[in-house]
């Protein structure tokens, strides 16, 4: 089995289900027991300063973005790669649960981080199903991509590999655009 691990998942166009529309996912582990990666391009209307209130000394006002469906811990993904408790997911990202890393990311000042409540999750050959069926496609994932703004991400991605160019133009949605 290829692992996509550091590998962005991007929703195809004709995917309608309302938890991944347009959805980018980095994949954080796959291998023979299923999958699991955080969705980067939803932001919820909420900040992390907001969510953690005084639970934390230094909570950064940064957008909190919805990782997926399924409920889960604030993590975060980020570039500081001398962390304990991280894992690094691919070169130069690196993604942690635990609360004395999260802290620290937050009291760094020149860290790249992304900020995820929840995850998406799928059983063993579930996404190997999934992907067959045309429901998504896969690219390399890069910090400049998981870092950088994320309102046009699914776009710019799709584009990048090449998604949208195969559709026949009634499976194109009207503006792809949208995140």
């Amino acid at each position: 089995m290829l692992s996509l691990r550091g590998h962005f998942l991007l929703a195809s166009p004709s995917l309608r289900d309302p938890n991944f529309l347009r959805s980018v996912i980095l994949i954080t582990r796959h291998d023979d027991d299923g999958a699991v990666g955080v969705t980067i391009n939803n932001p919820l209307d909420a900040t992390v300063a907001e969510v953690l209130g005084d639970d934390v000394e230094q909570a950064v006002d940064e957008p909190l973005r919805r990782g997926g469906p399924c409920d889960g811990p604030m993590m975060v993904l980020h570039d500081l790669a001398e962390l304990d408790a991280s894992d690094e997911v691919t070169s130069g990202i690196f993604y942690t649960h635990a609360r004395t890393d999260i802290e620290r990311v937050m009291s760094e000042e020149a860290v790249q981080a992304v900020y995820v409540i929840g995850y998406a999750g799928w059983q063993a050959e579930q996404l190997e199903r999934e992907m067959s069926e045309g429901s998504w496609m896969t690219l390399p994932a890069s910090p400049g991509d998981v870092f950088g703004t994320t309102s046009d991400l699914w776009q710019r991605l799709s584009s990048r590999a090449g998604l949208l160019k195969f559709l026949p133009p009634d499976k194109i949605p009207e503006d792809p655009g949208l995140n």
